[in-house]
């Protein structure tokens, strides 16, 4: 991917390439079109007024350009830091989600803004201060409170779930382009932190230890395969009814009792991955490729043959035409 370190190229790649690198000026044809409409909505029939529009027009397309610019130029800045090691690239992942807190504070302020310039108009008398009026400090209190509970919420509910995604996204580039899958699962483990209530998260941090173990040498693979088991284990208790946490556990088991040199050890584990397909395959009961999958289990593990055959014509009934139920 192009790292763009001027701010000017940073936001005309954002506004007219896609991910692809292809041009499209979709997104700059929504920006200017959702400008000129309200834009279209200050019309306003008076000499007066129609100078006031013009200069309400002329303000928010330089406060917009303004707004573009400081994000263009943050994440510049960033481009331009190359992370040596683990704790280096979080810390830079957390700066390019701190531009999302920068965006939430730059949507308060114009909806702050907003309130104040649609309100039809001022008293004419002194404000007289709340404090001062019968019961104003207890009003006072109770202002501090709501205003701190929208805070807290705005923070936990909407702002940090949004910086998770950052994180999370940053991650899964690290992982499509090859790079170290430590890099990738100390980013998931971080976006996990910053949403600990999102089981996507965790399910992608069970699968990068997975990973992480089939390509480690094999002093290390118990204890991979053991985080990828806790992941994994959390993403179904946070989504009991998703499909890709118990089919995730059962591919996991399933490697763990390939890897597992003790008999009775291999079979518990296998018993393990066997239990969970059965899970699996009762969410979804459409899905060829899980049948396929309990089924190579059930006969290479098992070792019975009855049931791998069955599983196999099931696969089939669901889907006949499935190239890979053919060549199992």
């Amino acid at each position: 991917s192009v790292r763009e370190d001027n701010p000017l190229a940073v936001l005309a790649r954002a506004l007219t390439r896609l991910r692809s690198g292809e041009v499209s000026y979709g997104i700059l044809a929504i920006a200017v079109l959702t400008w000129a409409g309200g834009c279209a909505l200050l019309l306003p029939t008076g000499a007066r007024s129609r100078r006031a529009a013009s200069l309400a027009a002329a303000a928010s397309l330089a406060a917009g350009a303004g707004f573009w610019l400081l994000f263009a130029g943050r994440v510049a800045v960033l481009a331009r830091v190359v992370p040596t090691n683990l704790r280096e690239l979080i810390a830079l992942t957390d700066r390019l989600a701190g531009v999302t807190g920068l965006l939430y504070a730059l949507v308060t302020l114009l909806v702050v803004g907003l309130a104040i310039a649609l309100v039809p108009s001022w008293p004419d008398r002194p404000y007289r201060p709340l404090a001062a009026r019968s019961g104003g400090a207890a009003i006072l209190t109770i202002h501090a409170g709501v205003l701190a509970i929208a805070l807290f919420a705005g923070l936990s509910i909407n702002l940090r779930p949004a910086q998770a995604d950052v994180v999370f996204k940053t991650a899964s580039s690290f992982e499509n382009t090859q790079q170290p899958i430590e890099a990738s699962i100390a980013l998931y483990a971080h976006a996990l932190a910053l949403a600990p209530d999102q089981d996507f998260y965790a399910l992608f941090l069970g699968r990068a230890y997975l990973g992480a173990a089939r390509a480690a040498k094999a002093a290390d693979r118990e204890k991979l395969y053991q985080q990828s088991e806790a992941a994994l284990l959390e993403a179904e208790r946070l989504a009991p009814l998703n499909t890709d946490h118990a089919a995730n556990l059962g591919r996991l088991f399933r490697a763990w009792a390939g890897d597992t040199g003790d008999p009775a050890l291999r079979r518990e584990r296998a018993n393990a991955a066997d239990g969970y397909y059965r899970v699996a395959t009762t969410l979804s009961p459409n899905s060829a490729t899980l049948w396929n999958e309990w089924a190579a289990l059930v006969f290479e593990e098992l070792r019975d043959t009855a049931r791998a055959q069955a599983y196999f014509e099931q696969s089939l009934a669901v889907d006949p035409l499935f190239s890979q139920t053919h060549n199992l």
